[in-house]
Parts: structure tokens; sequence; C-alpha cells
């Protein structure tokens, strides 16, 4: 009653492979294309908030160098709530030269660790 049915094969003409081929071209380029830019936003973008964090770092070495002499917290505290303002910055520590934490503030609620750069 029911027999096999044969698989029957539709032969594509040369213009719907050469589309084909055309599109699979264009999408590959387009991809490409996405992820080069992709990455070289990603690097610029990396490089601008290591200058930023550079200079806020310079301005906070600058502005706490008598806080830190006398080690007084009061000073300190305001200055790290003056550049926890900022938009870019998460959390600052400020150490003495025995690395001892004179002052630190986070706008997280949660206890982050500290990234310590050593020069």
């Amino acid at each position: 009653m029911f027999g096999k049915r044969k698989k029957q094969r539709v032969a594509l003409g040369l213009q719907p492979k050469f589309m084909t081929y055309i599109v699979c071209i264009i999408v590959l380029t387009s991809a490409l294309f996405a992820g080069h830019h992709i990455h070289k936003l990603d690097t610029i973008l990396t490089r601008e908030l290591e200058e930023k964090g550079q200079i806020i770092a310079n301005s906070l070495t600058y502005n706490t160098k008598y806080g830190v002499m006398t080690q007084n917290t009061k000073i300190l505290n305001k200055l790290l709530a003056w550049i926890i303002q900022e938009e870019d910055v998460g959390a600052a520590v400020i150490y003495d030269v025995d690395g001892v934490v004179l002052a630190k503030k986070s706008r997280f609620k949660q206890n982050i660790p500290i990234l310590v750069i050593k020069k």
C-alpha cells in the first residue's frame, strides 16, 4: 500500500549557488570587521580607564602627603570620600610606608579584595 519513496534531489542552478557564496562572504567579512571593532574598542576603553586611574592616583598622592605623614585618618577619610565619588572608582585604600592601612573606602556593600600596585 505505502511504498518507499525515493529521495528526490533538487538541482540548484548556478545563480542560487553564486548568491549563497556571495552571502557567505559578506557575512564572514562583517563578522571579522565586528570582531576587530570590538577588540579595538575594548583596548581603547581599557587604556583610557588606566590613564584616568593614574591621574586620580597621582592627585590622591599629592593631596594625602600631609595626612599620611601625620597619620591623620580624619583628613584621609575625607579625601577618600571625595575620590570615591568619581564614576570609575570602586574602592580606594591609603597605606603608610610599612603597609598599614590608614584609610579605606568602598562604594560596595561587601568586602572586596583591593589590588595593591607597588612601583
